[in-house]
């Protein structure tokens, strides 16, 4: 809405949101580092077997290899790129996470909604100062994950705080019996 006033803007951390593409990357220079022996050592077999295999062995396995690099190096813009799509927005009266790479998916949870909320980090996270932030609503049994954000602890806080703010101005008038 236009008259939403936006709290907190973030992604998820780069580091542990983006951990697939590095598991990629140690892939990546370990295919590297083996490529050259691996083929060396079809080149050296092709030379003991040349009376029995008439196939350019060794022109296969650097094909191979081509396309293992290939396949890694796109999966890891991939990952980097799905990382890059994923956007956190904590407003004043709702959460908004979008995502989506090709098309945009949007999920919204107003704070008057929300009944619980559950902050969760790993050992490694915790030294990075990132977690996992869930959200539950009371209202349609809907579950709302930030994940791998940076500061779970703040963005903890400021949900908490609004939904606080939100069920105040909600609550009935008190009566008084004289």
């Amino acid at each position: 809405r236009a008259n939403d006033r936006v709290l907190y803007k973030t992604k998820p951390n780069m580091f542990l949101g983006c951990k697939k593409a590095i598991i990629g990357v140690v892939l990546l220079a370990v295919v590297f580092v083996v490529s050259p022996t691996v083929i060396q050592f079809v080149g050296q077999m092709q030379v003991y077997m040349i009376s029995q295999v008439k196939l350019p062995l060794t022109r296969y396995a650097a094909i191979a290899f081509f396309v293992v690099i290939l396949v890694i190096i796109l999966y890891i813009i991939w990952q980097i790129i799905g990382w890059h799509s994923i956007e956190y927005t904590l407003t004043d009266t709702r959460i908004i996470v979008k995502s989506g790479i090709f098309s945009t998916k949007k999920n919204y949870m107003p704070y008057s909604t929300i009944q619980d909320i559950n902050a969760s980090q790993s050992i490694f996270a915790r030294i990075f100062n990132v977690g996992t932030v869930s959200v539950f609503s009371a209202y349609d049994n809907n579950l709302l994950k930030i994940e791998n954000v940076s500061n779970p602890s703040k963005v903890e806080d400021i949900i908490f705080s609004n939904m606080m703010g939100s069920r105040r101005f909600q609550e009935p008038p008190r009566s008084y019996i004289d």
